[in-house]
């Protein structure tokens, strides 16, 4: 148990001191841990330790190294004896913060980062933690003004710039583009940085743009098959199966062979076509994956797509049996078993999907069809009309989605074009709406009604109080109308 350590109080205003001509005994560790090697830096601050445990500097050193190392646990555990010894000292609980992110402990390292600042405004590395704990928490509208503080006083800090980027992305502040290319106009070889500009566009919906970036970090890292199968499933993900496929097939070449990987790469072949390779690949993606639904289901759709019913029953039955809740499984297993002439089976799994989900229109009507076609005319009419009862509401529910979303888009294509009047009667329109209202107070805030642009965001909060870029946008319109 490390008692009655000290630290030194250089970080704090005093007289001036002659240095002394001797070295700083624990120079060499902190050089080493300077140079990356982590190794060399944890033997020298225990042997510091050794020698002297009641040396709070070398203690905090190996605290901070074992965390470089993530050693989280144990750099934990020394941090928490350092914080009862030391509880005046900022170095504690910043090393405790950075273990606690190291261990997933997101909200704890947000307290302790806060202690530390609270202990040393001054401190920027302890600032800049604690923005990184709060993006971690879920919370990077409230990393936003800390990180920029932090540049204001260090503008070459790339981790702090990093971090900011990545915090505006996750608002959706605009400024988010600015700081990556900052990054890249700095380091155009930081792969990472242009990836994470990929991410923010495809979240943008700016998928060319997007898809570029992401292209030129492959061609710096043609053989990197993690980022090729991410790739191929965003690609998936935007419709362009072509590129998916050539992705996903690239990456599985490189030795990328997941279940997952196998299972999108199949999928991406069936839209395009090559049903062959399609159904090689789905049967592999369900035997890497024995305890999994999607491969077996998607692969039992194809064998029916394809003509092969008596084929699709065997997979379509197993997972079932792993997905006992999903109708839409019920269904296509019926729909093989239909097929395959197996007509009471059929039914039986028909009735079963419609006792997971009555109103699933699809299944009454296949329902329906099958009585029809076995001469149960009247209990088929029944299930028909039912059909046609289900089909007109989630027809007038997808129709009123999309036309909100319609109107929604269009509000957002106004304001970006300078007519904030326009996009206000556009967002006006959904007065209930937690993005309406979001999109009411932008365009507000462009005429420069702050007040009212506050009393918006204040609306929409209150149907949406977890929504993380609600609260960062109030903020900032406050802000900008002088609220506190």
């Amino acid at each position: 148990m490390l008692l009655a350590l000290s630290l030194p109080q250089a970080s704090r205003p005093g007289p001036s001191r002659t240095p002394a001509a001797a070295e700083d005994p624990l120079a060499p560790a902190a050089r080493a841990r300077a140079a990356g090697d982590f190794v060399t830096a944890r033997r020298l601050y225990e042997r510091a330790l050794a020698a002297d445990p009641k040396n709070g500097r070398a203690a905090v050193g190996l605290a901070e190294t074992l965390n470089d190392l993530k050693e989280f646990a144990a750099a934990r555990e020394l941090s928490e004896r350092l914080v009862a010894s030391l509880p005046d000292r900022p170095e504690p609980p910043r090393a405790l913060a950075r273990a606690l992110l190291g261990l997933g402990r997101a909200k704890e390292a947000v307290e302790q980062a806060g202690r530390a600042v609270a202990l040393d405004a001054n401190d920027l590395d302890a600032r800049r933690l604690l923005a990184v704990a709060e993006i971690a928490s879920g919370e990077p509208g409230r990393a936003v003004a800390e990180l920029e503080r932090v540049l204001a006083a260090r503008p070459k800090d790339r981790a702090a710039l990093r971090a900011l980027a990545g915090a505006y992305a996750a608002v959706g502040d605009a400024r988010a583009e600015a700081a990556y290319q900052k990054l890249l106009a700095a380091d155009p070889r930081d792969a990472s940085a242009r990836e994470e500009l990929a991410k923010y566009l495809w979240q943008e919906r700016r998928y060319d743009d997007g898809n570029a970036q992401m292209d030129r970090v492959l061609e710096a890292f043609p053989g990197d098959a993690k980022r090729r199968a991410a790739y191929g499933m965003e690609l998936a993900g935007q419709g362009r199966f072509g590129g998916a496929a050539r992705q996903l097939d690239a990456a599985r070449r490189l030795g990328e062979e997941s279940g997952d990987l196998l299972f999108y790469l199949g999928s991406a072949l069936w839209e395009v076509g090559r049903l062959d390779e399609a159904e090689k690949w789905l049967r592999e993606a369900a035997r890497r994956n024995p305890e999994g639904v999607a491969p077996l289901h998607r692969l039992g759709r194809l064998l029916v797509f394809r003509g092969k019913a008596a084929d699709a029953i065997e997979p379509l039955s197993r997972a079932a049996e792993r997905a006992p809740a999903s109708a839409d499984v019920r269904l296509d297993l019926g729909r093989a078993l239909e097929a395959a002439g197996k007509i009471p089976e059929a039914e039986a799994a028909y009735r079963k999907a419609l006792e997971l989900e009555p109103d699933l229109s699809v299944t009454h009507y296949t329902l329906g069809m099958l009585l029809a076609r076995s001469g149960r005319r009247e209990e088929a009419q029944t299930h028909i009309a039912l059909y046609r009862d289900h089909y007109q509401k989630e027809q007038e529910a997808r129709f009123r989605a999309g036309a909100r979303q319609a109107e929604l888009n269009l509000g957002w294509t106004e304001l970006a074009a300078g007519r904030a009047p326009n996009a206000l009667e556009q967002f006006s329109r959904f007065p209930d709406d937690a993005q309406g209202l979001r999109g009411s107070a932008a365009a507000l805030s462009k005429l420069g009604r702050h007040s009212d642009a506050v009393k918006a965001l204040e609306r929409a909060l209150l149907l949406a109080p977890d929504d993380p870029v609600l609260r960062y946008e109030l903020d900032r319109e406050r802000s900008a109308g002088g609220s506190p």
